[in-house]
């Protein structure tokens, strides 16, 4: 059976950095992370119809974790995406409440 140690984590922006948003990935699972550094290139270069900029990571999984996970991600000031994958856990406390806004048509982030 297959473990996978590192995900590939692609995201398009507009120029200003202002905009961005997940990109499908050709391939997302690594078995090591080595593996996913070495594609990195290939898909950066590949580039995005929609944005001008790509930025991608290899995002390191412990590959016995179990449960649900979620990547969280930015860019930084330096125009770096920096992504970590957590636990649903760790993310959201188990008894917080959970509270879900939708931004109305034309207002709010769009990132």
């Amino acid at each position: 059976m297959e473990h996978i140690a590192a995900l590939l984590l692609l995201v398009g922006c507009n120029h200003a950095m202002t905009v961005c948003e997940e990109l499908p990935a050709p391939t997302v699972g690594y078995e090591t992370v080595q593996d996913c550094d070495e594609d990195l290139s290939r898909h950066l270069s590949a580039g995005s119809r929609k944005f001008p900029i790509v930025v991608a990571n290899c995002v390191p999984l412990d590959p016995l974790s179990e449960g649900d996970l979620e990547i969280v991600w930015d860019i930084d000031s330096e125009g770096q995406l920096v992504a970590e994958v957590h636990t649903f856990d760790d993310v959201i406390e188990q008894d917080a409440p959970l509270v879900a806004q939708l931004p109305i048509r034309g207002k709010g982030p769009r990132l």
